[in-house]
């Protein structure tokens, strides 16, 4: 199997992950009859908060030599929890929950036979003023390392 692009597939094990919880789907806005979840660069103008918003930062070649789980990648994805309440504490329940589902797991991801997901940078959140309203933004940064099947 020839080397893919891991980003969109990635991107879609980590929303089903998150989806699946309904943990942590109680604790996020809902549209349209969904939890908000959504790609940075794909959030409607209607979306409610708090929300988490996902991005991939990078993408490099993690491949192998040899039979096996040759082709990878090493990826950056960005989760970030926004929300429009006073303080931060409703996106730090959001986060300690991303943080129980994912750092250390395993991915399903399509088309790859292995994955690895950690957390590698949790930053101080920072408001953004819209309006005459803020915005908390609490970013963070994961490391996901896949391997294609052979």
């Amino acid at each position: 199997m020839a080397s893919t692009l891991a980003a969109p597939r990635v991107l879609t094990a980590i929303r089903a992950l998150l989806v699946a919880d309904s943990t942590l789907t109680a604790l996020l806005a809902v549209y349209n009859g969904g939890p908000a979840i959504f790609s940075e660069d794909d959030v409607p103008a209607t979306a409610g908060y708090d929300r988490i918003q996902m991005a991939i930062v990078s993408e490099v070649p993690f491949n192998t030599m040899g039979d096996g789980l040759k082709w990878g990648s090493r990826l950056t994805v960005q989760l970030k929890v926004v929300s429009n309440k006073r303080n931060v504490d409703s996106a730090y329940a959001i986060l300690d929950r991303l943080m129980l589902l994912l750092n250390g797991t395993t991915l399903a991801v399509s088309g790859y036979g292995s994955s690895a997901f950690e957390l590698d940078v949790s930053t101080e959140p920072y408001t953004e003023l819209v309006g005459g309203v803020a915005y908390k933004h609490v970013p963070t940064l994961w490391r996901v390392m896949v391997h294609q099947q052979s």
